[in-house]
């Protein structure tokens, strides 16, 4: 499509991945297929884990057996100035810078410190545009969240093009006007779909409020429901032990 892309290995052979972390300087980033594997909840229920974007090298790639025995993303390391999010409604494109640098643990994966970056609302370069708009014909998609890594020399990387990104939250963060161009996009959904600002915009701090009222009231008027009978029912254990369900 025209876009600059990072060398990529899909692979689980051992040889196949030393050599080509020798091959990038012996320093790569390792993504796992899925992002339903990404998370789990750990051994007492109660948090959940998360697997991001790692940077390894050959001294931290782990043994023969365990690199066979499931397929990995692996790429260069690639020096980030920013990183960028583009979000593209048919023919509207918005974009939001993510400082990811600015502290250690989201200098790999920015969504290791998602919640106390910054942001700003940028205008997207015009060929950029073309380019993410030109990709979504191509996959025939009439929206799409892209994301890439923009280098000290100012070069811009593609990472990837999710069809259903999430990006309300973009909104809260940096002021793109996401939520009411959205709303214009659902009534009328086709590519040449041009975004016009309105005078009084649907925001999405104001649908939060409205929510939140709601629910308090809500809680207000609505009476706790009695637990069904099965929650206290038990069943015996192997030890002739009863345990509650």
């Amino acid at each position: 499509m025209g876009f600059s892309i990072p060398p990529t290995l899909f692979s689980n052979d051992p040889a196949e991945i030393r050599a080509a972390v020798r091959d990038w300087g012996g320093r790569a980033i390792y993504k796992a297929f899925g992002s339903e594997n990404n998370f789990w909840l750990d051994s007492e229920g109660r948090k959940i884990l998360g697997l991001f974007t790692t940077a390894v090298d050959e001294s931290s790639l782990p043994d023969d057996s365990t690199l066979s025995l499931t397929p990995g993303i692996y790429q260069p390391l690639i020096p980030k100035a920013f990183e960028l999010r583009v979000t593209v409604f048919g023919s509207a494109v918005f974009a939001t810078k993510i400082l990811s640098q600015e502290q250690e643990r989201s200098q790999v994966d920015w969504r290791n410190g998602q919640r106390s970056l910054r942001y700003e609302s940028i205008d997207v370069p015009p060929g950029l545009a073309k380019l993410c708009r030109s990709m979504l014909r191509r996959l025939g998609l009439l929206m799409g969240c892209f994301d890439f890594v923009v280098t000290p020399e100012k070069d811009v990387v593609f990472l990837e093009v999710n069809e259903g990104g999430q990006f309300l939250w973009l909104e809260s963060v940096s002021g793109v006007p996401l939520l009411d161009a959205f709303s214009d996009f659902l009534i009328d959904p086709r590519a040449g779909f041009r975004w016009k600002p309105s005078q009084a915009p649907i925001r999405i701090e104001h649908v939060q409020t409205i929510a939140s009222e709601n629910m308090a009231q809500a809680a207000e008027i609505h009476l706790a429901p009695e637990p069904p009978a099965y929650l206290n029912a038990t069943t015996e254990e192997p030890d002739g032990q009863e345990k509650p369900h």
